[in-house]
């Protein structure tokens, strides 16, 4: 028993001795992996872009760690204790990580590295890189105050204020161009002033511009201006666009008075040297896209109801024929001439001239014509002229004795008669008319069969010929015209 108990004291004794044994740990293998980086500036920001980085332990891709930007100014490396800024916000795009810098200054070289933070597992570093903020770029825009006083066919542009202005300090300006086109135009007008036309921010034109078209009334307009700054390093700066709009133009007539000659139941009207003006523009210089009318209206004196006739205009002047009536002898008549004209169709009338149409007194035929003309006797009607058919009519009715009257319907829808005493010599006929004019010309007779040919003796082209014929169904004497006038006579 002894024995036994010895033994085992002997036992504890022997394990109170002995040391632990330690079995040593295995070291993992990790490794750092970094990929491409490029980097992009701005004047106060930085965006790097690098490929996505990694660690590995024992070969496998470990998804902890973490990854980060540290960057700092080059002239802080060698500042003892200088901290590094970190960015630990990234965006993942296509395999790639993005930092953002921002808040930086311009013209600065920095010194950038992108980490793996392993955490127990060791940290590590790419290579170094260096990029550099861009040269400072001073904001700069275009100030002032435009007003526009805008008429019809003109308008005067009245700028103040003028300056081009850097990073909100004013440049001298050098040039200032201004520009005008239609709203739905690109073709813009421009002009470049310097100088002392642009002096103290100010500078006052009128449009158009010299040598170019007036405006147009009633219409859209755009304008913009451009400062060409002294300093070269500022590049011009355009303004944005202004609108204004053109108003109807003033307008304003001359109108003289209407001459008036009196033929038959009608009266001639001509008015010439018409001017229309647009804000003081004469319109042979700016053409009106609105249409101007023409009229001439006419009424008996003392009565209040105006006829009118539409007339157009040629060279600055109208004419037309007023139809009277055949009861209009003995009576005075008004007439007057209109025009309206512009966007208003403003009306402009000219004096009113007065005409009294005279009665009158038929002719007297000749009691005999002291010729023999036996072989034409007859009415005859003219149906051949110069080898056309004529564009008026005429009738000849000849007696025995010499004696012709003529009607006749050449300038006017109204029939005209005149008298003749005529006499034929060697086939040759001529005449007087009773109011002591000799006939035109004299002619050589040729007598056919219902027909006759007058062949002129100064003029071998004029021939007339003429039909044996009745006067028209319900012609008389009484409804021709008797006054003799200073009008063609065919004769």
């Amino acid at each position: 028993m002894k024995r036994y108990i010895y033994i085992l004291l002997s036992a504890v004794v022997m394990l109170a001795a002995c040391e632990p044994v330690i079995i040593p740990e295995t070291k993992k293998d990790v490794s750092f992996y970094f990929g491409k980086t490029t980097t992009e500036t701005t004047e106060n920001s930085a965006t790097i872009t690098t490929e996505e980085p990694y660690m590995t332990i024992d070969g496998e891709k470990y998804d902890n760690a973490r990854v980060y930007l540290e960057y700092l100014r080059q002239d802080e490396l060698e500042v003892e204790d200088s901290t590094p800024f970190r960015i630990y916000n990234s965006e993942a795009k296509d395999g790639n990580l993005i930092f953002t810098i921002e808040n930086l200054t311009a013209e600065t070289k920095y010194v950038a590295n992108i980490v793996v933070d392993g955490g127990e597992y060791g940290t590590e570093k790419s290579d170094a890189f260096t990029f550099t903020t861009q040269k400072h770029a001073p904001i700069t825009e275009v100030n002032y105050s435009v007003e526009v006083e805008a008429k019809g066919l003109m308008a005067t542009i009245n700028f103040s204020d003028v300056a081009y202005l850097a990073d909100g300090n004013a440049e001298d300006i050098n040039v200032i161009k201004i520009e005008y086109a239609r709203l739905e135009s690109d073709e813009w007008i421009a002009k470049e002033f310097a100088g002392s036309e642009i002096a103290n921010g100010k500078i006052s034109k009128l449009i158009p511009f010299e040598g170019e078209d007036y405006l147009e009334e009633s219409s859209d307009y755009k304008l913009r201006v451009t400062l060409y700054p002294e300093n070269s390093n500022y590049a011009p700066l355009c303004s944005d666009e202004h609108i204004f709009s053109t108003i109807a133009a003033e307008v304003s007539a001359n109108i003289p008075m209407p001459k008036l000659s009196i033929y038959a139941h009608t009266i001639d009207a001509k008015v010439e040297n018409i001017e229309i003006f647009y804000d003081g523009v004469p319109s042979v210089y700016y053409s009106s896209p609105y249409s101007t009318r023409y009229q001439f209206r006419y009424r008996e004196k003392g009565t209040t109801e105006w006829s009118l006739v539409e007339v157009g205009a040629k060279y600055g002047a109208i004419n037309a024929t007023l139809p009277l009536g055949n009861d209009c002898e003995g009576k005075s008549f008004e007439v007057q001439a209109i025009i309206y004209a512009g966007a208003d169709a403003a009306l402009f009338a000219s004096d009113i001239a007065e005409v009294k149409i005279p009665v009158s007194t038929p002719p007297t035929p000749p009691v005999g014509g002291g010729g023999d003309t036996s072989d034409i006797a007859g009415t005859w009607h003219l149906t051949q002229w110069r080898g056309a058919d004529p564009s008026f009519d005429v009738y000849l009715s000849i007696t025995e004795d010499g004696i012709v009257t003529l009607w006749q319907r050449i300038e006017s829808r109204e029939w005209q008669r005149y008298y003749s005493t005529a006499v034929i010599e060697n086939g040759v006929i001529s005449g007087t008319y009773t109011d002591g004019v000799a006939w035109g010309a004299s002619y050589n007779v040729t007598l056919g069969n219902e027909t006759m040919t007058w062949v002129n003796t100064a003029d071998s082209d004029d021939i007339s010929v003429y039909s044996r014929a009745e006067l028209p169904e319900g012609f008389t004497p009484a409804q021709s015209a008797t006054r003799t006038s200073n009008r063609v006579r065919f004769l």
